[in-house]
Protein backbone atom coordinates (compact mmCIF):
# COMPACT_ATOMS: atom_id res chain seq x y z
CA UNK A 1 0.00 0.00 0.00
CA UNK A 2 1.42 3.38 -0.99
CA UNK A 3 0.78 6.65 1.26
CA UNK A 4 0.20 9.52 -1.38
CA UNK A 5 -0.31 12.02 1.33
CA UNK A 6 2.68 13.68 3.30
CA UNK A 7 0.54 13.30 6.29
CA UNK A 8 -0.40 9.77 6.36
CA UNK A 9 3.30 9.37 5.54
CA UNK A 10 4.62 11.37 8.46
CA UNK A 11 2.07 9.77 10.92
CA UNK A 12 2.74 6.34 9.70
CA UNK A 13 6.81 7.05 10.20
CA UNK A 14 5.66 8.39 13.49
CA UNK A 15 4.19 5.56 14.44
CA UNK A 16 7.00 3.17 13.34
CA UNK A 17 8.98 5.24 15.82
CA UNK A 18 6.58 4.96 18.84
CA UNK A 19 6.43 1.51 18.27
CA UNK A 20 9.77 0.94 18.05
CA UNK A 21 10.69 3.18 21.55
CA UNK A 22 7.75 0.99 23.35
CA UNK A 23 9.59 -1.55 22.39
CA UNK A 24 12.38 -0.76 23.21
CA UNK A 25 11.87 0.63 26.83
CA UNK A 26 10.36 -2.68 27.28
CA UNK A 27 12.24 -4.92 26.13
CA UNK A 28 15.45 -3.61 27.47
CA UNK A 29 14.95 -3.30 31.13
CA UNK A 30 13.80 -7.06 30.97
CA UNK A 31 16.52 -7.85 28.66
CA UNK A 32 19.05 -6.25 31.55
CA UNK A 33 17.17 -8.23 34.62
CA UNK A 34 17.77 -11.54 32.78
CA UNK A 35 21.18 -10.59 31.66
CA UNK A 36 22.10 -9.42 35.25
CA UNK A 37 20.07 -13.02 37.23
CA UNK A 38 21.95 -14.76 34.12
CA UNK A 39 24.95 -13.83 35.43
CA UNK A 40 24.47 -13.78 39.23
CA UNK A 41 23.70 -17.77 38.64
CA UNK A 42 27.00 -18.34 36.87
CA UNK A 43 28.66 -16.29 39.54
CA UNK A 44 26.55 -18.67 41.82
CA UNK A 45 27.07 -21.85 40.41
CA UNK A 46 30.88 -21.49 40.15
CA UNK A 47 30.61 -20.25 44.06
CA UNK A 48 29.24 -23.91 44.60
CA UNK A 49 31.66 -25.70 43.12
CA UNK A 50 34.35 -23.74 44.80
CA UNK A 51 32.51 -24.91 47.74
CA UNK A 52 32.67 -28.30 46.88
CA UNK A 53 36.07 -28.09 46.39
CA UNK A 54 36.72 -26.65 49.41
CA UNK A 55 34.41 -29.04 51.20
CA UNK A 56 36.80 -31.64 49.49
CA UNK A 57 39.62 -30.19 50.39
CA UNK A 58 38.40 -30.00 54.16
CA UNK A 59 38.03 -33.30 54.31
CA UNK A 60 40.85 -34.39 53.37
CA UNK A 61 42.54 -32.02 56.15
CA UNK A 62 40.41 -33.67 58.64
CA UNK A 63 41.73 -36.90 57.74
CA UNK A 64 45.69 -35.30 57.62
CA UNK A 65 44.53 -34.26 60.85
CA UNK A 66 43.42 -37.17 63.00
CA UNK A 67 46.76 -39.16 61.09
CA UNK A 68 49.33 -36.79 62.39
CA UNK A 69 47.29 -36.43 65.83
CA UNK A 70 47.48 -40.41 66.14
CA UNK A 71 51.09 -39.83 64.92
CA UNK A 72 52.26 -37.56 67.52
CA UNK A 73 50.44 -39.89 69.99
CA UNK A 74 53.04 -42.78 68.76
CA UNK A 75 55.96 -40.73 68.65
CA UNK A 76 55.59 -38.41 72.30
CA UNK A 77 56.24 -41.45 74.97
CA UNK A 78 55.80 -41.11 78.61
CA UNK A 79 58.91 -39.66 80.56
CA UNK A 80 57.85 -41.16 83.71
CA UNK A 81 58.14 -44.61 82.19
CA UNK A 82 60.79 -44.27 80.01
CA UNK A 83 63.50 -41.33 80.90
CA UNK A 84 65.34 -40.35 84.03
CA UNK A 85 67.43 -37.05 84.38
CA UNK A 86 70.97 -39.35 84.66
CA UNK A 87 70.33 -40.89 80.99
CA UNK A 88 69.72 -36.81 79.72
CA UNK A 89 73.50 -36.36 82.63
CA UNK A 90 75.24 -38.66 80.68
CA UNK A 91 74.01 -37.55 77.02
CA UNK A 92 75.26 -34.35 77.78
CA UNK A 93 78.57 -35.63 78.60
CA UNK A 94 79.32 -38.16 76.02
CA UNK A 95 78.16 -35.16 73.67
CA UNK A 96 81.01 -33.26 75.17
CA UNK A 97 84.05 -36.27 75.31
CA UNK A 98 82.65 -36.41 71.16
CA UNK A 99 83.14 -32.71 70.87
CA UNK A 100 86.27 -32.53 73.34
CA UNK A 101 84.66 -30.12 75.45
CA UNK A 102 84.99 -29.70 79.47
CA UNK A 103 81.69 -29.42 81.33
CA UNK A 104 82.64 -26.76 84.32
CA UNK A 105 78.83 -26.76 85.64
CA UNK A 106 75.47 -28.36 84.66
CA UNK A 107 72.78 -26.52 86.22
CA UNK A 108 68.90 -28.09 85.77
CA UNK A 109 65.90 -26.40 85.93
CA UNK A 110 62.37 -27.39 87.13
CA UNK A 111 60.63 -29.99 84.60
CA UNK A 112 57.83 -28.68 83.16
CA UNK A 113 54.87 -30.33 81.42
CA UNK A 114 52.43 -29.09 78.80
CA UNK A 115 50.74 -31.52 76.40
CA UNK A 116 52.07 -34.19 77.72
CA UNK A 117 55.66 -32.75 76.51
CA UNK A 118 58.15 -32.89 79.12
CA UNK A 119 60.57 -29.99 79.16
CA UNK A 120 63.97 -29.86 81.08
CA UNK A 121 65.86 -26.50 81.38
CA UNK A 122 69.23 -26.79 81.47
CA UNK A 123 72.25 -24.25 81.90
CA UNK A 124 75.52 -25.61 81.12
CA UNK A 125 78.89 -24.10 80.86
CA UNK A 126 81.56 -25.55 79.12
CA UNK A 127 85.38 -24.88 78.25
CA UNK A 128 87.23 -25.37 74.93
CA UNK A 129 88.36 -23.72 71.96
CA UNK A 130 85.97 -22.28 69.39
CA UNK A 131 85.72 -25.23 67.09
CA UNK A 132 84.97 -27.71 69.69
CA UNK A 133 81.97 -25.09 71.65
CA UNK A 134 80.86 -25.25 67.68
CA UNK A 135 80.66 -28.97 67.56
CA UNK A 136 79.12 -29.16 70.96
CA UNK A 137 75.99 -27.52 69.94
CA UNK A 138 75.70 -28.92 66.45
CA UNK A 139 76.25 -32.18 68.38
CA UNK A 140 73.38 -31.22 70.67
CA UNK A 141 71.26 -30.20 67.51
CA UNK A 142 71.30 -33.56 65.61
CA UNK A 143 71.30 -35.74 69.09
CA UNK A 144 68.42 -38.03 69.87
CA UNK A 145 66.49 -35.42 71.74
CA UNK A 146 64.94 -32.21 70.71
CA UNK A 147 67.31 -29.47 72.20
CA UNK A 148 66.60 -25.92 71.80
CA UNK A 149 69.42 -23.41 72.58
CA UNK A 150 67.79 -20.15 74.54
CA UNK A 151 71.21 -18.42 74.43
CA UNK A 152 75.03 -18.94 73.81
CA UNK A 153 77.36 -16.23 76.05
CA UNK A 154 81.35 -17.04 74.98
CA UNK A 155 83.90 -15.25 76.48
CA UNK A 156 87.93 -16.39 76.65
CA UNK A 157 88.63 -18.49 79.61
CA UNK A 158 90.33 -16.35 82.56
CA UNK A 159 93.19 -18.77 83.00
CA UNK A 160 94.50 -19.89 79.42
CA UNK A 161 93.26 -16.70 76.28
CA UNK A 162 93.28 -19.79 73.81
CA UNK A 163 90.20 -21.44 75.55
CA UNK A 164 87.01 -19.99 75.80
CA UNK A 165 84.21 -20.21 78.12
CA UNK A 166 80.16 -20.83 76.87
CA UNK A 167 77.51 -20.30 78.87
CA UNK A 168 74.31 -22.49 76.84
CA UNK A 169 70.89 -22.25 78.48
CA UNK A 170 69.02 -24.63 76.87
CA UNK A 171 65.49 -26.63 76.87
CA UNK A 172 65.64 -30.60 76.21
CA UNK A 173 62.57 -31.97 75.47
CA UNK A 174 62.56 -35.55 77.66
CA UNK A 175 60.38 -37.37 75.86
CA UNK A 176 61.08 -36.45 72.34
Amino acid sequence: MLIKTPKWKNLSIMIIILFAAVMLLEIYPRTEVLVISSYNLIKQNNYAENLSDIEYDLKSLDAEYIRLKSEIGSIVTEYKENQKLSDLFAMLDEIASDSEVKINSITPGKISEKDNLWLQPIDIAVTGNYVNIYNFVRFMEYSDKVTIIKSIDINPDKDKLSRLEAKIKMEIYLNL
